[in-house]
């Protein structure tokens, strides 16, 4: 993919200054996680972990990183990105979920969810886009009000540009944070919908079950309960991706 087939904004996210000193020292935009261009779904998040970059305190090994940071591309940490770097970083994120990558495993459970309705990352009908697309310290929960609205107003043109995509059709969002995130946001409406029970320590533990339109109109699905940090038996968490993945079938199937 050579330079010219670019798209404009998506060279200018990636050559965008970052005004914030909570953006982490050394990385670059995560564009999206897989190919937003050809995506008809995508799951939905606020901002990238900082665990895509930093192994503890410092910027991954070469040999081990997920995404193309500035030691990378062979530039000082500090250096603003150019033009030139653009290419790298964007095929860097089209191929985050490709047969050599290094994927967080945070997107193992949203994983096993979407083979239930015959989806997976690493094909390029699927990916994963941010609200914010760069990695911070501390993590979004860490950062003050207002360190959490700048960033928004920062990068929320560029997500509005992503779901502006013809392919793109439904965003898949996981958690309740993010929920409560999209209810302040400029274009969501969702709202709750269901309620879904599911067995822990012989206690009934409910997940909410939301829908509703983001950006263009873009249908949004979700519910509140993190995989990642569900504490479940395996069999408790199989018929929980199975019965998220008939949900999802049956919403996205209207």
């Amino acid at each position: 993919m050579g330079r010219r087939e670019i798209d404009n904004q998506i060279v200018e996210r990636i050559i965008k200054l970052p005004t914030s000193p909570t953006v982490i020292r050394g990385t670059t935009p995560v564009i999206s996680f897989g190919d937003f261009t050809s995506s008809s779904l995508a799951t939905l998040s606020i901002n990238p972990s900082s665990r895509e970059f930093l192994q503890g305190s410092k910027l991954i090994k070469t040999g081990k990183k997920r995404l193309v940071d500035k030691e990378s591309l062979g530039i000082d940490l500090d250096e603003p990105l150019r033009e030139e770097h653009a290419e790298a970083i964007w095929q860097g994120c089209r191929n985050y979920f490709g047969a050599y990558a290094n994927p967080l495993d945070w997107f193992d459970d949203l994983n096993e969810v979407l083979s239930r309705i015959s989806r997976k990352y690493d094909d390029r009908d699927t990916c994963h886009v941010d609200l914010v697309q760069s990695a911070t310290f501390p993590a979004w929960r860490g950062l003050t009000q207002k360190d959490q609205q700048h960033l928004i107003d920062e990068d929320f043109e560029f997500f509005k540009y992503q779901t502006s995509m013809p392919n793109l059709e439904v965003l898949l969002v996981n958690g309740r944070q993010v929920l409560e995130q999209l209810k302040i946001t400029p274009g969501f409406n969702v709202e709750t919908v269901d309620v879904m029970f599911f067995d822990v320590a012989e206690k009934k533990v409910p997940t909410s079950l939301f829908k509703g339109t983001g950006p263009h109109g873009k249908l949004v699905l979700g519910w509140t309960g993190t995989l990642k940090s569900l504490h479940i038996s395996a069999p408790v968490r199989a018929d929980l991706y199975s019965r998220l993945g008939e949900w999802l079938k049956q919403e996205i199937g209207k």
